[in-house]
């Protein structure tokens, strides 16, 4: 059994895997069998997506993979507390150029935190804590792999009518916003990306000798 702190999720069983921390916090442990949506899309081609397992204040955090952004929530229960992170790949297979940082905890009684979030970046993990969810916090990811457009849309994932909401193609979360009690409405701005070509390894000059 690994002891980790109230705002962290693992995997444990088949392989080794990076494990985020709500505060940013990163640790190897194994691979959960069930967490079979997760490892698939790891190493999965571009454009790959996959729901992850639904995941409330008791887990704590949901991430997607490596190469592999938040494209579409899901929520179920009385105040949509219980939540499934739809994950999108960007590149095939691993990003080592990506870079995460968390933002600010919030709720829907105080945003202010929002507006100092990532400018530019796209969210690839989830937290929440208090009951029902109550107050959210995203992990942002940046890529020199990646650029944001600006051309985004809105949607809203709520206790009602619609329980779930997909960005577009080529289009990833990029905040996330709270609206009535415990958070009950997720309001989702989705932006669309573009891919930037990385430059091949030139060969060093020669020195003619």
């Amino acid at each position: 059994m690994i002891a980790i702190r109230r705002c962290m999720h693992y995997f444990s069983g088949l392989a080794a895997l990076l494990v985020l921390g709500c505060g940013g916090e990163e640790m190897d442990v194994g691979v959960d069998p069930g967490k079979a949506s997760y490892l698939e899309l790891r190493n999965a081609r571009a454009g790959s997506e996959a729901p992850m397992p639904y995941f409330d204040e008791t887990d704590g955090v949901s991430p997607c993979p490596n190469g592999a952004l938040i494209a579409g929530l899901a929520c179920r229960g009385e105040f949509c507390n219980d939540l499934s992170l739809l994950c999108r790949k960007y590149t095939d297979g691993l990003d080592p150029l990506s870079r995460h940082s968390y933002g600010y905890w919030f709720s829907s009684e105080d945003q202010e935190a929002i507006k100092e979030e990532n400018e530019g970046a796209f969210t690839s993990a989830m937290c929440c804590s208090e009951r029902y969810c109550r107050e959210v916090r995203m992990r942002y990811t940046k890529s020199p792999r990646l650029k944001n457009t600006g051309r985004c849309d809105t949607l809203h994932v709520t206790d009602g009518t619609p329980q779930q909401a997909t960005c577009a193609p080529d289009s990833f979360l990029t905040r996330v916003e709270c609206e009535g009690p415990n958070c009950r409405t997720l309001v989702m701005t989705c932006c669309f990306a573009e891919l930037v070509p990385t430059a091949e390894p030139q060969e060093p000059p020669s020195t003619g000798e």
